[in-house]
């Protein structure tokens, strides 16, 4: 999740960046691949992060470059994608900036 005032322009360059990843919903699929192995006692584990520095946020998750590279593809104009970072950044000078991930852990044990 990203606190951006404009919600299009998230949806649009964050569904550009999953759509990036090799498999980016091989997470869903975790627990019934486990499920269908010879596994017991499979458990799954969540946890989320939360940023509240910009400057972190576009480190770690690489959101400048991939809104840059939203704007590359079509995905979104190049105006938006620089309204949004500079939104973002703007939010983060004022000390509201917020962003997010969930990240999932299953682990089972071998029968």
């Amino acid at each position: 999740t990203v606190n951006a005032d404009d919600a299009t322009t998230t949806k649009r360059i964050l569904d550009f960046q999953f759509e990036q990843q090799v498999n980016g919903a091989a997470g869903r699929k975790l627990y019934e691949l486990f499920r269908q192995a010879p596994l017991s006692d499979v458990k799954v584990y969540a946890d989320a992060v939360g940023v509240t520095e910009w400057s972190v946020a576009k480190w770690v998750w690489g959101l400048e470059v991939f809104a840059r590279r939203a704007a590359e593809a079509g995905r979104v104009s190049s105006d938006a994608a620089e309204s949004w970072l500079k939104n973002l950044g703007d939010k983060d000078r004022a000390g509201t900036f917020f962003a997010s991930m969930t990240g999932f852990a299953v682990r089972g044990t071998r029968v």
